[in-house]
């Protein structure tokens, strides 16, 4: 904690050890080794899960070592053993801190004699996002998907409303993203497309033409009423 406290790096001098509390301050969230009902894993709340399980897309119980997610490459030195938290407890008689382990995906208390890796981190940006641009080289459409090539779409699927999203803008409707990557994007709009698409990246943003795209099974209520009134009109 000293260390980080002391540090000064990239302009900044409010570093710190990440927190094992959860987003709403509650916990921390314990995982149990060996014990079936309380399995490493579970907790994704804290600082250090979050970053582990969300924003690094490394599967319950696994190591940062077997996930291929592309946000692993933003980071250099990154080890899987465990790391230290900035959040101190007792564990019996001894002083502890909370730990998250990056090999198995587990947070444990741990006594203070241990000799574990840091991470400093402080709260916002520490440099701007870089401004990509967005470029579409082509387009496919059926059935309500759509699947976009090109390059710098970002790797990150929206969450919590950040992220990259697709958007159908004559209908001001959002698309269900199904996969993503940097270079290609699919995703179910759920409904006729014929028009315009923009893709909001989490670098920039692009627009781009999407024609004859019919649905795939979900109409909106428009086209129910639609389809009712010639009914009814016909019945009479």
């Amino acid at each position: 904690m000293a260390w980080a406290e002391g540090l000064d790096y990239g302009g900044y001098d409010d570093w710190r050890l990440p927190s094992s509390l959860n987003q709403d301050g509650s916990g921390p969230c314990k995982d149990i080794f060996g014990d079936p009902n309380n399995r490493d894993g579970d907790c994704v709340g804290s600082e250090m899960g979050y970053m582990f399980y969300t924003n690094m897309g490394v599967m319950n119980g696994s190591s940062i070592l077997s996930s291929t997610h592309p946000n692993l490459n933003l980071f250099s030195n990154l080890q899987a053993f465990p790391y230290w938290s900035g959040t101190e407890s007792i564990c019996g008689n001894l002083p502890c801190a909370w730990s998250f382990w990056n090999d198995f995906g587990a947070q444990v208390t741990v006594p203070l004699q241990s000799e574990f890796y840091a991470w400093a981190v402080r709260d916002g940006d520490v440099a701007p996002v870089p401004t990509i641009p967005v470029l579409v080289d082509s387009v496919s459409c059926s059935k309500g998907i759509v699947t976009i090539y090109g390059s710098g779409f970002g790797s990150y699927v929206n969450t919590a409303g950040s992220g990259t999203k697709i958007t159908d803008i004559d209908d001001s409707e959002s698309c269900v993203i199904q996969s993503w990557t940097d270079t290609a994007i699919t995703a179910d709009c759920g409904f006729p497309v014929n028009g315009s698409i923009k893709i909001d990246s989490i670098y920039s943003s692009a627009t781009v033409e999407v024609e004859g795209c019919k649905s795939s099974g979900r109409p909106k209520w428009w086209e129910m009423w639609s389809w009712w009134s010639s009914w009814s009109w016909a019945r009479r």
